[in-house]
């Protein structure tokens, strides 16, 4: 009986033997087929779902940490709009008290009818500057975003890439240079603003004293 050599692991095989080794090879190679279809579904589709377990977790690092930035500033921002009431009002309460002094004046000249032409005058002086006043309120206060304008968002996660032989250890994939450094922790920045209530529009009411009103 005529043999077969194959030519991949040299056996000599008879001619049913090496139609089996051929089958078998056929096998062999169909699981090959198997594992690269898998893997290429797996890992190279291009679908959200198709992520990997591990890649997921990942991504849900970043969506914890937007969803915890997102709080943090709708906190920040509430205390920012509580401290601005609070000023807006202690601003109204000091007018207020000056408004009752000349209103208490008034009703008490007036029923006794003790009043001449300058306490008039002098009224209607003290009524138009309270008014400006009480105007100017709004006007004198200076709320400043820039300081969070120049927060750079694009190094507030930092991506590193762990496989790597630098002996140094992990290499920063979105890199963060100098100038970047110090308004590159947003969580720093809102935990700073969040900290202090009474001095949290302090920098920004800089123009109250300008325009004459109390603090």
């Amino acid at each position: 009986m005529a043999a077969s050599k194959c030519s991949g692991c040299n056996s000599m095989f008879c001619k049913i033997h090496f139609f089996e080794h051929r089958q078998q090879l056929k096998s062999e190679l169909e699981c090959v087929i198997y594992e690269h279809d898998m893997l290429n579904q797996q890992y190279f589709k291009s679908s959200s779902q198709n992520n990997t377990e591990n890649e997921l977790k990942l991504f849900n690092i970043i969506n914890e940490w937007e969803n915890d930035t997102m709080s943090k500033i709708r906190l920040a921002a509430e205390q920012f709009r509580q401290r601005f009431q609070q000023v807006i009002g202690e601003k109204k309460e000091k007018v207020r008290k000056e408004f009752q002094t000349i209103n208490h004046e008034l009703r008490t000249r007036q029923n006794v009818n003790d009043y001449v032409e300058s306490d008039l005058s002098r009224w209607k002086d003290e009524l138009t500057e309270l008014k400006e006043k009480l105007e100017m309120i709004p006007t004198s206060i200076k709320i400043s975003t820039e300081i969070s304008d120049r927060l750079n968002w694009s190094s507030m996660v930092q991506i590193n890439d762990t496989n790597t032989n630098n002996t140094e250890g992990a290499i920063p994939i979105n890199r963060v240079t100098k100038d970047q450094e110090q308004w590159s922790n947003v969580d720093q920045y809102i935990n700073d603003l969040l900290l202090p209530p009474d001095s949290v529009l302090d920098g920004v009411l800089e123009a109250s004293a300008a325009a004459g009103l109390p603090p």
